[in-house]
């Protein structure tokens, strides 16, 4: 959060946070921003699709523009199945459909502006939310191994990208490190 933090301080604008049903806190914040749309990931486990769907019934409602899209995935869950309408339940087949199937969007690009809201909203602090552990903290040797965020996730794909050449040969010999390390950022 503190990564998205900067990069959005970095381009002008500010993070809020916020504890809450989200259709209220949504609703709240467009009041008090005068926001007239809100847009979002979709979110595809079944509790949070049906949250997300409420979210969007509700600001509809209230004339808020709302809508979602599939911001961090290669494809939409719905779009890949089987001969029988149904989800891959097996890798192979799943990865010669993704293949033969058509090529991904490519990624949109981090905008280079924006219009923020000016003024001044309340939020919670990170810190508040008792998010980290304490006792014990097994997290304590995480930023030794990790670093959130964007440029967290391009560094730890260099130095993959670095290894490849040797990965063949590499990944079979102990005590060689060939893991991508990327799976924090997915």
């Amino acid at each position: 959060i503190e990564a998205w933090r900067a990069e959005l301080s970095r381009m002008g604008g500010s993070l809020v946070l916020r504890r809450g049903s989200m259709p209220k806190t949504a609703s709240a914040l467009c009041g008090e921003t005068g926001a007239g749309a809100v847009f979002w990931n979709r979110r595809y486990d079944p509790a949070e699709a049906a949250a997300d769907a409420a979210m969007k019934a509700a600001l509809r409602q209230s004339g808020i523009e709302a809508e979602s899209f599939d911001g961090q995935l290669l494809h939409e869950p719905s779009r890949l199945l089987t001969g029988q309408g149904t989800p891959y339940k097996v890798y192979g087949a799943f990865r010669r459909a993704l293949e033969n199937g058509p090529e991904p969007r490519d990624p949109v690009d981090t905008p280079g502006s924006a219009n923020w809201f000016d003024g001044q909203v309340s939020g919670d602090t990170l810190e508040s939310w008792n998010l980290l552990p304490c006792f014990p903290n097994w997290a304590a040797n995480f930023p030794q191994h990790w670093q959130p965020g964007e440029a967290g996730a391009h560094a730890r794909l260099d130095a993959m990208l670095d290894k490849l050449e040797d990965y063949p040969e590499g990944r079979d010999i102990p005590g060689r490190d060939f893991t991508s390390g990327l799976s924090p950022h997915l």
